[in-house]
């Protein structure tokens, strides 16, 4: 093993010291202490490419008091822009510019050795998780999904690269640990180790590295468990704290091939755009050396514009992202699940029931099916518990008033005999006035229904919520306003109405797509006058090279494609036999010849019925005259 050098410098290993790219400023007294200063040199690691951060640093205890040593950190920026935006260095006088509040702070706390009188940890990170860690080498595991190392090589250089050493981070697959695990029980782990001597004689150096390596991965890990990878709208790390527990040599980093450190981390609370996390390091003997905790932002992006889908910095207030819906969730919602839309009424509860004891767990429902009480005796009567089972409803047009989506949802729990919802969905974005029919409710918009809908979860009815049947505009204007934003879309999508531009641009702001009338029109109320899609030649020959029934190969395809399908069946043949699309797989070849099979046709729109243009920027949208109403 040797030093990093200037080629190996990405790939998950991180160049601490070129994070700290500082200047020294002159020393500042306020309020009686002395604070030293250092100011940011490039543009590339603030928040703003023209704003510049400084950075405070306090020093508390020490000499005076040997049993405490603290540094506290503190960061602000200055209001106006740099006095040389367009540079790629800051001046010096930008640190006389007036500043704002402090945005971000640290606390580290360092310790003198000491005879320890009592110790006590939990079991080792080593021995609780023996099994997966020794499946395979630590050099076996994938690297840690790194920032863009390689462009910051490329803007900063790596002349620091031999005077600190890197460090090689490694994430190991917790997976299946975390599978079907509340947000607060899952676990990550981060290999980590020198890659590059760093002397013994300054332990406070080795210290740094541990809290450094933690501070910069914890966000990106609470990210991925909530399910929104790096798709973040904000961002930011807020407060930070680094305890250590032992004797400063005993956090002192060996360098060697064998030498891996182990950070252990936790998510206890993910709530109103804030997330925790709590990670503690553990040496390669098993010895719990310290303990981080970071308060950050962490919200997911919202399509704004040229900024789609990336980090946008300042492009204003972005929606909220609330992880109360995470954090009480046992799982994510599944890939597969029964549809009751049309089911009948005396025949639903043994269907609901048999699917459930067959292998089932995400059961789709709603109130205007009007066997919400029938679907939940199929609920009650199966074998299995209530937290194994995700259920679905939806908030009906009539009842998009605030105290009458507070009724409405109560009444599905009750009808269903769940205690509460996984997901809430707005069937459609239509009001109508209560008891009066259709009749078109003008009072109320999908704005003020949605935010009755986010005091749902508020009030832990429901753990998600979400849309149905809406247009892409109808989409944005919730995502511009919410506040707890809509964790899925049900709408139709099958071989027949592809629409894999919307499908697209919902995974692109991180929104599962639950995919109704998956079997297009085997629906026996829809009269598209194409062929049925059971009777085509096309899936039919597919099928038999699947050696699958149409049914099941073309609701491979939908899961294949990312959606979430719910297929309806009162008959235990073809509850059964649905489950095998999950084991049939297509090629990349296949699914372009499938994409050539769109129709473009849509099977359910009442808009016409109702006098509203639904689907406007969708394909086959609502044929209506320049009268009707147009939402």
């Amino acid at each position: 093993m040797s030093p990093l050098t200037a080629d190996e410098a990405r790939d998950g290993r991180l160049i601490f010291q070129e994070t700290m790219r500082m200047v020294p400023l002159p020393d500042r007294d306020e309020s009686g202490n002395t604070i030293k200063r250092y100011m940011s040199e490039r543009a590339a690691w603030v928040c703003a490419n023209d704003v510049p951060f400084l950075q405070g640093v306090m020093a508390y205890g020490g000499p005076a008091n040997p049993n405490f040593y603290t540094l506290l950190v503190t960061v602000r920026q200055p209001k106006a822009p740099s006095t040389n935006a367009a540079g790629d260095f800051f001046p010096l006088a930008d640190a006389e510019l007036p500043l704002g509040p402090v945005c971000f702070s640290a606390l580290v706390s360092f310790r003198p050795s000491t005879v320890s009188e009592i110790g006590a940890q939990e079991i080792s990170v080593q021995s609780r998780f023996a099994e997966v860690l020794g499946s395979r080498p630590p050099t076996e595991w994938k690297p840690v999904p790194p920032f863009d190392i390689a462009g910051i090589v490329a803007s900063l250089g790596t002349d620091l690269v031999a005077t600190f050493p890197a460090v090689d981070m490694k994430k190991v697959d917790l997976s299946s640990y975390n599978e079907g695990k509340s947000l607060h029980e899952r676990r990550e782990l981060l290999l980590y180790r020198l890659l590059a001597p760093l002397p013994a004689s300054d332990p406070d150096a080795h210290i740094m590295v541990h809290a450094f390596q933690a501070d910069r991965n914890g966000l990106l890990m609470v990210g991925n468990q909530v399910g929104i990878g790096f798709n973040f709208g904000r961002a930011a790390s807020l407060t930070y704290s680094f305890v250590v527990h032992v004797n400063p040599a005993d956090a002192v980093m060996k360098y060697g091939e064998d030498q891996w450190w182990i950070m252990e981390a936790c998510f206890p609370r993910v709530e109103a755009g804030r997330a925790i996390i709590m990670g503690k390091i553990w040496s390669p003997e098993g010895v719990h050396v310290a303990t981080e905790y970071q308060d950050g932002i962490l919200r997911p992006a919202q399509p704004r514009g040229e900024g789609k889908g990336k980090l946008n910095l300042s492009a204003g207030p972005a929606p909220d992202f609330e992880g109360e819906q995470h954090l009480t969730s046992t799982k994510d919602i599944p890939k597969f699940g029964l549809g009751t839309w049309l089911s009948d009424r005396d025949k639903v509860a043994h269907a609901v029931e048999f699917a459930l004891e067959s292998g089932y767990n995400h059961i789709d429902a709603a109130l205007i099916y009007e066997n919400e009480d029938e679907t939940g005796k199929g609920i009650t009567s199966a074998n299995v518990s209530r937290e194994d089972i995700w259920v679905t409803s939806k908030l009906w047009n009539e009842h998009h008033r605030p105290d009458e989506a507070t009724k409405a949802i109560k009444k599905s729990i009750s009808d269903l005999g769940v205690g509460y919802l996984d997901l809430y969905l707005m069937h459609w974005p239509v009001a109508f006035v209560p008891g009066k029919g259709d009749k078109l409710d003008k009072e109320i918009t999908i704005v003020d229904t949605w935010r009755a809908m986010e005091n749902l979860v508020r009030a832990n009815l429901t753990r998600y919520i979400g849309i149905s049947n809406f247009a892409k505009r109808d989409v944005q204007t919730i995502l511009d306003i919410c506040t707890i934003c809509p964790y899925a879309h049900e709408f139709e999508t099958h071989p027949y109405l592809q629409q894999q531009d919307f499908v697209d641009f919902h995974k692109e702001i991180g929104m599962k797509v639950i995919a109704y009338s998956p079997l297009a029109n085997t629906n026996p109320t829809y009269d598209s006058g194409l062929k049925p899609i059971l009777e085509d030649p096309f899936w039919k020959d597919l099928a038999r090279k699947k050696d699958a029934t149409v049914a099941q190969t073309v609701l491979a395809w939908g899961i294949q494609r990312g959606t979430i399908v719910i297929p309806k069946s009162v008959h235990e043949k073809y509850i059964k036999e649905n489950q095998g699309a999950l084991k049939i797989e297509f090629t990349e070849e296949e699914m372009s010849e499938i994409a050539k099979q769109d129709k473009k046709v849509r099977m359910n729109d009442p808009g016409k019925s109702w006098g509203v243009k639904l689907f406007a920027d969708l394909d086959d949208p609502t044929d209506l005259d320049g009268e009707s109403r147009e939402l």
